[in-house]
């Protein structure tokens, strides 16, 4: 009996697994692949505000609709030890990421003026056991 399809299946399987560790693999995947196997919500901040807090353990992904030359930033009050950010952007590049990899991240702020109109991702990782993460993400007229 061949051994290949046992060697196919093998590879299939950690495929899976691949996909399913998105903290440490979203560093490697366009994030348009993340929204096939994560939830997203689009992300609407109230009335009359610029921003809004973000905390949570699961992995997930928001979508920002943000216009050519506002500012998108993060504040980052607390994140697990295997929590992570990444942010994308209209194209699906990814523009930057923090992981706590054990370190504390509390205080680290990012800003970045958007050189383009369109939806912006901000992905939200809690790792394999749920991390918790809060942050506040803002987007204001660049000064």
């Amino acid at each position: 009996m061949p051994k290949i399809p046992v060697l196919k299946l093998a590879v299939a399987s950690l495929v899976a697994i691949f996909l399913e560790v998105a903290p440490i693999q979203a560093q490697f995947t366009n994030i348009k692949d993340v929204l096939r196997n994560t939830p997203s919500s689009q992300l609407v901040f109230a009335e009359n505000t610029v921003g809004a807090v973000i905390s949570g353990a699961t992995n997930r992904v928001y979508i920002l609709n943000a216009m050519k030359g506002q500012t998108l930033s993060i504040d980052i009050h607390s994140m697990g030890a295997r929590a992570g950010i990444a942010i994308y952007d209209v194209n699906g590049k990814k523009i930057a990421s923090v992981s706590s990899s054990g370190k504390s991240k509390e205080g680290y702020e990012y800003s970045y003026e958007l050189p383009k109109s369109g939806n912006y991702y901000i992905l939200c990782m809690a790792g394999p056991t749920n991390h918790y993460y809060d942050f506040t993400i803002r987007v204001e007229e660049t000064k």
